[in-house]
């Protein structure tokens, strides 16, 4: 099972990757995504983009293009602060709501659906344009004596 009692060990034991591999049911999206609309603003914002970037991200990242694009989904995620002090109790609330995980300084996604959740409440006719506006703000921001690949890692 993925999850069971262990009278051996007198605990928990579960199997994590095997529960990052399950899909979860439709209706469960739609609670995951009714529950991150109730989130403040700021959070949706960031996790929305976040699920643009990928799974993982450098917070110093993540807030680089939270403070450079001026990204408007929709009257409910339209935010003008660009504080690092908001941006990271943004990422806090996510991650008291068991959304995102943090190691280091860097933030990922409790479980890849979450991420497809966030990802599916931008509306369809504006995510080319939040990707173009990421691979802009990539460009821009590379170091100019970088002559090598900035998209993989050698």
């Amino acid at each position: 099972g993925l999850l069971q009692f262990s009278l051996d060990s007198d605990s928990w034991e579960w199997d994590i990757a095997s529960i990052q591999m399950k899909t979860i049911p439709e209706d469960v999206v739609r609670l995951l995504a009714s529950g991150i609309t109730m989130l403040p603003a700021q959070t949706q914002r960031v996790l929305m983009l976040l699920s643009c970037i990928g799974s993982v991200c450098a917070e110093s990242t993540l807030s680089l293009f939270i403070n450079d694009t001026d990204l408007h989904w929709n009257e409910t995620t339209k935010v003008t602060t660009s504080r690092e002090e908001d941006i990271s109790s943004s990422l806090e609330v996510a991650i008291g709501e068991g959304l995102l995980n943090k190691e280091g300084s860097s933030y990922s996604f409790a479980h890849d659906q979450i991420q497809s959740v966030a990802y599916s409440l931008i509306p369809k006719y504006q995510r080319d344009q939040v990707h173009l506006q990421i691979g802009y703000l990539i460009l821009k921001n590379k170091p100019s004596n970088d002559k090598g690949n900035i998209f993989f890692k050698k």
